[in-house]
């Protein structure tokens, strides 16, 4: 015997002695299941030295559906949910499981597992939600921007529906909001269809902005998200400034083939003459005097 299994017989071992001969270890199942879908509830039990020993299911706390006497008879089912109901043929007569076929929405939810004896009884719990998703969902941006709109349609029960906007700049203004407004309807299957209207200033929208729609049923597994961006273009216009430099000149001499050049604004392109070049025409030229006065000597 591992030891989560030893401490496990120990504690319920204590919780025969102090709470008495009757303990419910577990009520499992799923608490949300889609509609025409099966679904199984499991109710584990413990007794000691206990007679007469019944358990019993309850739907909505009061209105009795099973009763089993695991000594001397299989699971029956009582009233219209002998046809809902089928139960699991496994001879565990610490186990009572009772799965639902072709689950209606009238099917959800309290059930009680209820176990008692001659000296005590103990019960639990569980809810199960009977749902069916949107058979659609869409979000629309309507008018250029004026108008955006949400919608799911034959769901069950009923959804709820929210709409939130950022700016993909991260800012946190508000978003400009002139209305909003939901419409709910009801279908001849009693099926919702339901849409939120949120209706926008675009003169005020100047920024691209995120919205979205959140559609879920509460205590369900239904949960849809959509997204719509609204990309708006800046109407403001920038201006690009560019540098523009005056032609520079060296002043400075340097014996060396390397050229000194400036930097020349476009409209001075091309003008290359500066006071640079006559330093090296005089030397040319009194290079050749000298050396024509060497000829002649």
């Amino acid at each position: 015997m591992c030891k989560w299994e030893l401490s496990a017989f120990l504690l319920f071992g204590l919780f025969f002695h102090v709470f008495g001969t009757i303990i419910i270890k577990e009520l499992s199942g799923a608490d949300k299941a889609q509609y025409g879908s099966n679904n199984t509830l499991k109710c584990e039990f413990l007794f000691k030295d206990e007679t007469g020993v019944e358990v019993k299911w309850f739907y909505n706390d009061n209105m009795q559906i099973v009763s089993w006497i695991p000594t001397k008879n299989k699971p029956q089912a009582i009233g219209h949910f002998k046809s809902i109901l089928d139960f699991a043929d496994d001879n565990d007569t610490m186990k009572s499981t009772i799965r639902f076929k072709d689950l209606t929405f009238d099917l959800s939810g309290r059930y009680t597992c209820k176990v008692s004896g001659n000296e005590n009884e103990q019960s639990e719990t569980q809810n199960m939600v009977v749902y069916q998703p949107a058979s659609l969902v869409e979000f629309v941006e309507e008018g250029d921007a004026e108008s955006i709109t949400c919608s799911a349609y034959d769901l069950f029960p009923m959804p709820n529906i929210t709409i939130t906007g950022s700016y993909t700049t991260g800012r946190d203004d508000p978003i400009p909001i002139i209305q909003e407004f939901d419409n709910i309807t009801i279908t001849d299957d009693n099926y919702y269809n339901i849409s939120k209207v949120i209706l926008l200033d675009k003169s005020s929208l100047n920024r691209t902005v995120v919205f979205t729609c959140n559609i879920f049923i509460p205590e369900t597994a239904f949960n849809e998200k959509l997204n719509i961006t609204i990309e708006i273009q800046s109407h403001e216009t920038t201006t690009e400034y560019t540098d523009i430099y005056e032609s520079t000149t060296s002043t400075e001499y340097i014996d060396s083939p390397t050229i000194n050049s400036a930097t020349l604004s476009p409209s001075k392109k091309g003008n290359f003459a500066t006071a640079s070049t006559i330093p090296s025409i005089f030397l040319l030229l009194t290079s050749a005097i000298l050396l024509y006065l060497n000829s002649r000597l």
